[in-house]
């Protein structure tokens, strides 16, 4: 009796063998892919953060600056104290969205409290007030910006009359401007607020 005879089968296989270079240039194209898209996140992230600008503006340090001077007035031959005064320090890049009420800053109504419009130009950044007995005057304003000093006091005679320009700032900043000119001597400093005190010595109404 003869026993069946076994055929050896060759064992089949579904691994696939790839050459070495294959797999090195798939592992690149990861890494390159990967930098890309690290790189773009960056880049979509500083944009939406506003870039280097908006971060130098975070950092930037607020200061109060002091002005002080005197505001005189010639008369009696000479240079006198310009008493009941006022003194504005405006800022020359803020202005408020509708002029304020000019009632209640001129040399003859000055209202030192509950005054919207000395609280008003206190918001923008300057400020408002009348000189003392000696003529000399004393604001607290935002440092870092350019201000124009003006000047008013009441005045016997006819005072010189504001420009066209300086009428047309007054405008912006007060409603009605005249009322500011009006039977008044005036006076314009323009000054930047770049240290901790600034003295603007003897101003002149005319």
């Amino acid at each position: 009796m003869t026993a069946p005879s076994s055929t050896s089968q060759p064992a089949s296989s579904d691994s696939v063998t790839l050459p070495r270079w294959t797999v090195h240039f798939q592992a690149l194209l990861l890494g390159v892919v990967a930098t890309t898209f690290f790189l773009f996140g960056m880049l979509v992230g500083s944009l939406s953060s506003g870039g280097p600008s908006r971060n130098d503006q975070t950092i930037e340090i607020a200061f109060d600056c002091r002005v002080s001077g005197k505001l005189v007035a010639n008369t009696n031959g000479g240079e006198n104290p310009a008493v009941g005064g006022i003194a504005f320090a405006l800022p020359r890049d803020r202005f408020p969205q509708s002029p304020l009420l000019s009632a209640g800053v001129t040399p003859k109504d000055f209202q030192p409290l509950d005054n919207q419009t000395i609280a008003a130009i206190h918001d923008l950044g300057g400020a408002v007030a009348r000189v003392d007995d000696s003529g000399r005057f004393d604001l607290i304003v935002d440092g870092g910006r350019g201000y124009f000093l003006f000047g008013v006091a009441d005045t016997v005679g006819a005072g010189q009359p504001v420009s066209e320009s300086e009428m047309k700032l007054l405008k912006r900043f007060f409603q009605p401007a005249n009322r500011l000119t009006a039977g008044t001597q005036t006076a314009w400093k323009k000054f930047h607020a770049d240290e901790d005190q600034i003295d603007l010595a003897t101003i002149v109404v005319q």
